[in-house]
């Protein structure tokens, strides 16, 4: 069964073949310039906004959105290489949600950061910002870290 993702990219098929394999935001990009859209033009802000909804439903297609539920903590766990799974996790874990999203699809452990600053390095620098105003509830609500300050 496709993830969001893969539906969202799909609709842009035959011009457009979605490469799972990258970067889900830099495939949008690439999307963007096949498409010839100018960044500042509706089609482009309207896409993106459904990009970032397709983004925001990966992951909880991969890991849930009911914050008590055992197999979603564990399948994030799992995929920020935690074990044990120990009881205050996610206050000490800074990850960056676009690539904890993909990772899981290339069954890859997902770098974590020390500090939030070095979480916000690494995310504006990769340009892989996760759509905090989507993110409400659920497991994403503990896991948002302050990017913009």
């Amino acid at each position: 069964m496709p993830g969001p993702l893969q539906t969202f990219f799909d609709r842009f098929q035959p011009q457009f073949q979605y490469n799972a394999l990258q970067s889900a935001t830099s495939e949008f990009q690439r999307l963007a310039q096949v498409k010839g859209w100018n960044t500042n033009s509706r089609q482009y802000r309207t896409t993106q906004r459904q990009f970032k909804d397709a983004l925001v439903n990966q992951f909880n297609f991969n890991y849930g959105k009911n914050e008590n539920s055992l197999t979603g903590w564990q399948a994030l766990c799992e995929a920020l290489g935690v074990e044990p799974i120990p009881e205050s996790i996610v206050k000490s874990t800074h990850v960056n949600l676009v690539d904890l999203t993909e990772g899981r699809k290339n069954g890859q452990n997902v770098q974590t950061f020390n500090t939030i600053g070095d979480l916000r390095r690494y995310t504006l620098e990769e340009e892989k910002v996760f759509p905090k105003k989507r993110a409400k509830g659920g497991l994403l609500k503990h896991l948002l870290r302050p990017i913009f300050t």
